[in-house]
């Protein structure tokens, strides 16, 4: 019985996950364009990554150009944010 209801709940687990990716992708908003792109790059990209089409290998590589861009934003704050609290507090409950 235990079995059964872990096949259950797994198999629920990953339905709910798939429509939910199904809404995002759905629901995502898109902008079509043309652009003129190095074939060498996007081979790079597309034999490096997971990228199985061109626009997915355009997409990863803007979601890592933006990954990185919010990265060193973060850096450019190091030392002017001031934070307040008690970190030995913080950690109690682990």
């Amino acid at each position: 019985m235990y079995e059964l209801k872990s096949f259950v709940q797994t198999r629920l687990f990953f339905l709910i996950q798939r429509v939910y990716k199904f809404a995002n992708f759905v629901c995502m908003k898109t902008t079509r364009t043309n652009i003129v792109l190095r074939d060498d790059l996007i081979e790079d990209i597309m034999r490096f990554g997971q990228a199985k089409t061109k626009r997915e290998a355009v997409e990863e590589a803007l979601v890592a150009h933006a990954n990185w861009l919010k990265r060193q934003k973060l850096r450019s704050l190091r030392g002017k944010v001031k934070w307040k609290g008690d970190l030995m507090k913080m950690r109690e409950g682990r």
